[in-house]
């Protein structure tokens, strides 16, 4: 069967308007692909070497990420495997993909900035914001949805981020009640969420 067929129908039209057909299928073989579980260490709670002899101990192995230290891959590992650890329960790790590590590092926020993060549920982003300015200065993690800031509420107490400032808004939205002077925005919009289809398959059922 074509690796195409796990693609919702408008977007493989899409795709092979624009690509040839190997291209076609090396794209949605990607897309079906399970994305490897993959974690960073809490800067603020341990270090690399604390968090790796925690993994090497409840026996979990893993690979070093070359582009940045604290990050680690544990391949098939599934997340939950990790949801008992001390390491975990304690904040000292945060399961975060490794897409997602890659916008706070381009930032590179400075101790002391003010950072408005638009769209911030589940929290990753913001968290990792926080732990590089070392709790100093704010990070405003803005969520349209209630329920999704519940999210971000409990990142903040489990990882001890007394700097991250949770409000429920619609960024697209223009307010006068905001005037704070910020050093830096950081705006992951939404999107389609073809990248995670192989875990949520019913994205293929919703996209149009």
């Amino acid at each position: 069967m074509s690796q195409a067929s796990i693609l919702p129908a408008f977007f493989d039209e899409a795709l092979k308007a624009s690509y040839s057909a190997a291209d076609v299928e090396r794209i949605a073989a990607g897309l079906a692909q399970r994305r490897a579980t993959t974690l960073r260490a809490n800067a603020l709670l341990t270090t690399r070497g604390e968090l790796a002899a925690a993994l090497d101990a409840a026996g979990l192995p893993w690979e070093e990420v070359p582009w940045y230290g604290d990050a680690f891959v544990l391949g098939s590992t599934p997340a939950s495997a990790l949801w008992e650890l001390d390491a975990y329960k304690e904040g000292r790790l945060y399961l975060q993909s490794l897409s997602s590590m890659i916008p706070p590092l381009l930032l590179e926020p400075a101790e002391g900035d003010e950072i408005l993060d638009m769209c911030a549920a589940p929290g990753g982003k913001s968290a990792y914001l926080c732990e590089q300015m070392a709790l100093t200065g704010r990070v405003f993690s803005w969520e349209l949805h209630e329920k999704r800031a519940l999210l971000l509420e409990g990142v903040k107490r489990r990882l001890g981020l007394d700097n991250m400032r949770i409000t429920v808004r619609d960024a697209s939205a223009y307010r006068e009640d905001f005037e704070q002077t910020l050093d830096a925005v950081l705006l992951d919009a939404p999107c389609s969420g073809l990248g995670v289809l192989s875990q949520k398959p019913d994205i293929k059922l919703r996209l149009k």
